[in-house]
């Protein structure tokens, strides 16, 4: 897509509709805004400011989603560079797939209609990992879990991915932003859209592209995604 803000809501749907398809409640983990003083003496209704800074897209909030859906085997990617060990590599963009995920020890919400609303991040959500190896009896290459093991884990290619805390600002286009806000959520997001200034130096299997230009994106956007597949195929 040509913009954070679409490629989130993208996501987002996405994932309530991988929920749906599998049959099951949706959790959502939501994200912990805490105003610094500037920003407390400004907004006079803070209530209603944070519940709207939770629909910002990640790249205002720097990186972290305002709500993250959770769901077990949800394909996920991390928004930061997370363990650069060279056998590990969980850096940005890394893709694998939740396993399940520890609750915070005051979370008391309930799922109604099948969805739950967390009031806290989770603790801890196990993703596992994955690599693309040949399998040499089917003469292709197939997605298999790592091969490493963490201790105390019994299965490959499983990490536990914390909360982290991040500062943004409301004002961040000023030239010296002063209304800071610390957000606390896991680094963390659905992996079914990026943008095309993201996908930059990747190379994929296959893509559905947007080729509008979006706001404050050139047309070479739409060159730079249309380039990242090895072969040409059009639908109409």
């Amino acid at each position: 897509f040509p913009n954070n803000d679409i490629k989130c809501d993208v996501n987002k749907i996405r994932a309530q509709v991988f929920a749906a398809e599998t049959q099951q409640a949706l959790t959502w983990s939501i994200a912990k805004d805490k105003p610094g003083n500037k920003v407390l003496a400004e907004k006079l209704n803070l209530e209603q400011e944070k519940e709207a800074w939770l629909t910002r897209h990640d790249r205002d909030c720097a990186d972290l989603y305002g709500t993250l859906p959770l769901a077990d085997g949800l394909p996920v990617m991390l928004t930061e560079h997370y363990d650069r060990n060279p056998e590990k590599a969980l850096l940005k963009g890394r893709i694998g797939y939740m396993k399940s995920w520890i609750l915070d020890d005051r979370e008391d919400s309930e799922y109604q209609n099948n969805v739950r609303y967390l009031r806290y991040p989770p603790k801890t959500v196990l993703v596992q990992f994955t690599e693309w190896v040949l399998d040499e009896d089917a003469d292709r290459k197939v997605e298999r879990p790592c091969s490493w093991v963490l201790d105390g884990m019994s299965e490959a290619g499983v990490y536990p991915i914390r909360p982290w805390n991040r500062d943004w600002f409301l004002d961040q286009r000023r030239p010296r932003p002063q209304l800071g806000v610390k957000r606390r959520q896991l680094p963390l997001a659905p992996a079914y859209a990026i943008t095309a200034h993201g996908s930059q130096g990747q190379t994929l299997r296959a893509a559905f592209l947007d080729l509008q230009i979006g706001r404050g994106v050139s047309a070479i956007a739409s060159y730079v995604a249309m380039t990242r597949n090895k072969t040409r195929y059009l639908y109409t």
